[in-house]
């Protein structure tokens, strides 16, 4: 990661039934989210056990660029789709400032709900 640039990490572990369904959704979301301004990586990677873990990585440009992708719909989806998880991702912002949680995302995204 390069001094000005930001990361997303989500690690998540389910059930092999599972892996199916929220892979496809997650590489859907990916996919997106590569042609967003901003987004320099995005990737998925897969570890097999008796949980399958999942890890997420995107690198952005910058904490604004990060910022635009977490007011977007597709962010609101993966957002939906980790906050019903029945075992709670891990996720993580890295940023400039230090490392922060998924409280990092609820903030942008209510501080743009307070103004409409």
């Amino acid at each position: 990661m390069s001094e000005a640039s930001v990361e997303v990490r989500v690690e998540w572990s389910v059930l092999p039934p599972q892996v199916d369904a929220v892979g496809g959704v997650l590489h859907a979301l990916l996919s997106a989210t590569r042609g967003e301004p901003g987004c320099r990586t995005c990737t998925l990677a897969t570890d097999m056990g008796t949980l399958v873990t999942l890890r997420l990585r995107e690198v952005w440009d910058s904490e604004d660029a990060l910022r635009q992708h977490l007011r977007s719909p597709r962010f609101e989806a993966l957002a939906s789709l980790l906050e019903s998880a029945i075992t709670q991702p891990r996720v993580e912002f890295v940023l400039p400032t230090g490392t922060r949680g998924f409280e990092y995302a609820r903030g942008v995204r209510d501080a743009i709900e307070g103004t409409r």
